[in-house]
């Protein structure tokens, strides 16, 4: 008797132990999958909400002058940067970039030598692009921007590797 309690013992272990491990593994995985796609989507409409946000800030005609200054053959960024209208076009931004802890805070035009160029970039330090350099965009990022631009939608990319940035997510409104 007290053999076959035993056995039954083992079986039931040998069983319910790897049943066990694999609806706990089953269970972090479906946990893990939906905390990620809720910070995803949180992360999201904080993109989509501070693109919309910084493009009614911007003014169109200071703007505008801003990137008519790029094509002038005396054009230098840094001078411009120095601008009052460059000036006072980035500062709202910037407070914004810092108060959402955002990396990066700009806008950019389609156009130029590249797929894109900056106007007003909001990041401070090494990582600040002047006014006018021209960047290149991953091909799904550059087809969000063309309809950003065509039908006035808001754009969300997935997380993509760019060679000069890292993992990047980009809104555009």
């Amino acid at each position: 008797m007290y053999n076959s309690q035993q056995t039954i013992r083992r079986r039931l272990l040998a069983v319910l132990l790897p049943a066990i491990a694999f609806l706990s593994a089953a269970l972090a995985t479906v946990t893990y999958n939906r905390l990620y796609e809720a910070i995803l989507n949180r992360f999201e409409v904080k993109l989509i909400t501070v693109s919309a946000l910084v493009g009614a800030f911007v003014d169109p005609v200071r703007h505008d002058a801003l990137i008519s200054a790029t094509k002038e053959p005396s054009f230098e960024g840094p001078v411009v940067e120095r601008t009052s209208d460059y000036v006072s076009e980035i500062e709202p931004m910037r407070g914004v970039r810092r108060k959402l802890s955002l990396t990066y805070l700009y806008t950019q035009v389609l156009g130029g030598n590249e797929d894109i160029f900056y106007v007003l970039d909001a990041t401070e330090g090494p990582e600040h692009t002047t006014v006018g350099y021209a960047d290149t965009m991953p091909a799904n990022t550059l087809a969000g921007l063309r309809d950003v631009s065509a039908k006035g939608a808001i754009y969300v990319s997935p997380i993509e590797l760019q060679e000069d940035w890292g993992l990047l997510k980009t809104a555009a409104a």
